[in-house]
């Protein structure tokens, strides 16, 4: 269900609630560390990504990362999601975390090249 509204702005809202319920669901049943779980949580950074509520985006990505041996797109994913929403601060690990993903991003070509073209800008011309 929540895929449904992935595409549709006014329903990444929608979305977030159809995911957390996914993830309640989920957990009971197979528990958090399962890969279903942890495709809900990557899907729930890329609905906050697109719905521009980035505060919520570091703590769920940290958490993510270390669980993320299953997927390496994923990864990327949440790496380069997690490098856009880290503090100025924390700008030489946003780096990394961004040229991680762009070799991920590299490595598969055609099918990932919008990503791969993101974060190259993005890493030419980093926020603030």
């Amino acid at each position: 269900m929540a895929a449904a509204y992935y595409g549709v702005p006014d329903r990444h809202r929608d979305a977030l609630v159809e995911i957390d319920k996914a993830l309640a669901l989920v957990a009971m049943s197979v528990g958090t560390d399962h890969p279903d779980a942890i495709s809900l949580r990557v899907f729930k950074v890329k609905i906050l990504m697109l719905n521009k509520q980035t505060a919520k985006v570091p703590a769920l990505a940290e958490a993510l990362l270390p669980r993320l041996t299953h997927d390496e797109l994923m990864e990327a994913d949440v790496r380069f999601a997690l490098a856009r929403t880290l503090p100025p601060r924390d700008r030489k690990r946003a780096r990394e975390l961004a040229l991680q993903a762009k070799e991920v991003y590299a490595k598969t070509g055609a099918p990932r090249k919008d990503m791969l073209e993101k974060v190259e800008a993005w890493l030419a011309h980093p926020p603030q």
